[in-house]
């Protein structure tokens, strides 16, 4: 189950409890529960050094005497962090029965219950205006979402012969404050002051994810990856038709229908998909999808074209489908029509967790929005889909503009999601 340990909001250090428990034990508070040893796995996997200084501490100030007694938060619980939001809706028929409709995640709630442990009154009242002042600065980050919220995504294990073995980090995005901080509770002994407060998260985006797993760079050129089981080429591919499935309804020729149902809009403007007969060069790689299979795990990918490319494919399909083949059902396919050269505007992001699609020179959070040079299958919106179940995936790119096919090079990784 998910740890609450340490907690990070927005990027910085919101909850430790290792910082926490060493400062009251350099303090001389007597209040704290926990041990050092039992919590200093938590320093050892952050990478962490010297927590029992309060200089070192994200909320001291030189300034206000009072934060040097302050000895920071430890998390009571967080009910949320390890569950599901997914439900369907059952709408009841007037006669037996009813209909469930699509499931569907919620906004997942995470109520926080914290004590603030201090070694003076006014220390506890300190940290308790700290909280405040970090929950609400927690606004809004990349695409006006929320926060991201990183904890452990369970405590340290040890397995015999493996030792102890170093828990991973997770988060959950667009996280918001949905109730401010209260306090439940007020404890004051002659070393020490202890206020226990609760308040509410949202998270907005229902599901945990874990790091991006690198899976290959340099496709187009030279593949590398340790996860790279095989890459090749294959040079001038002819596009082929696939399959078009007529959903019209059928009358009875002798009783037509009085008014027929109107068609799909044809509304490609020209030159806006790959047509059957066009030619394209393919490069593709096989990627291991160990550890990834039993799990949903999302694609990060980033194109970076050293000229202008215009019709782009990037596709992922089953182990079973050969490099070579025109299969017309892939895993996951999204087509760039335009992906300007990198010295313009940086690279391409296709980014599955924000669910959008820009352009980033790489440096600061300035991007740009390029949603509308990516779309789907017959111009449909990116389907921003999940992959499981697979244990080897072959991912295809490929490039129809011949003056670009030796200029793009794609990178890939994969994110683990769970809700």
């Amino acid at each position: 189950m998910a740890h609450d340990g340490y907690v990070a909001l927005g990027g910085e250090e919101l909850f430790n409890a290792s910082r926490t428990v060493q400062l009251a034990e350099a303090m001389g508070i007597d209040v704290v529960w926990l041990t050092p040893e039992q919590v200093q796995w938590i320093e050892d996997s952050l990478g962490g050094a010297d927590y029992d200084l309060v200089a070192t501490a994200p909320w001291y100030d030189a300034g206000y005497p009072e934060s040097a007694e302050f000895a920071g938060f430890i998390p009571l619980s967080m009910p949320g962090l390890d569950d599901s939001t997914r439900e369907s809706v059952v709408v009841e028929f007037v006669t037996d029965g009813g209909n469930s409709q699509n499931p569907r995640n919620k906004v997942l709630n995470i109520v926080a219950s914290v004590a603030i442990i201090a070694s003076t009154d006014r220390g506890a009242k300190y940290g308790k205006r700290w909280l405040d002042r970090r929950l609400r600065a927690a606004g809004t980050e990349m695409y006006c979402s929320g926060s991201e919220l990183r904890y452990f995504d369970h405590g340290p294990d040890s397995y015999a012969g493996l030792g102890e073995l170093t828990p991973p980090l997770v988060h959950r995005r667009d996280v918001s404050l949905g109730r401010a901080a209260t306090v439940t509770r007020k404890h004051l002994t002659s070393c020490s002051s202890t206020w226990l407060v609760s308040f509410t998260w949202n998270a907005n985006d229902p599901y945990e994810y874990g790091d991006p797993v690198p899976m290959l760079e340099g496709l187009g050129g030279t593949v590398s990856g340790s996860r790279v089981l095989a890459s090749g080429t294959e040079a001038a591919l002819v596009g082929q038709s696939c399959p078009e499935y007529d959903y019209s309804p059928i009358y009875d020729p002798l009783f037509p229908a009085l008014v027929e149902a109107p068609t799909a809009p044809d509304f490609y403007p020209e030159g806006w998909t790959p047509l059957p007969g066009a030619t394209y060069k393919r490069f593709w790689a096989r990627v291991d999808m160990e550890g990834l299979d039993s799990f949903e795990a999302i694609p990060m990918i980033e194109l970076t074209a050293a000229v202008e490319a215009r019709m782009t494919r990037v596709s992922f399909w089953r182990p079973d489908v050969p490099p070579g083949s025109a299969a017309c059902t892939p895993l996951w396919q999204v087509i760039l029509t335009y992906i300007p050269a990198e010295g313009d505007e940086g690279a391409m992001f296709l980014d599955s967790e924000q669910k959008a699609a820009y352009l980033w020179l790489g440096v600061g959070e300035r991007v740009r929005r390029s949603d509308s040079l990516v779309y789907s299958y017959n111009a449909a919106p990116v389907q921003w889909s999940s992959i499981s179940g697979f244990d080897e995936l072959l991912v295809t790119l490929d490039v129809f503009d011949a003056t670009a096919a030796d200029d793009l090079r794609m990178s890939l990784a994969m994110v683990p999601k769970s809700d």
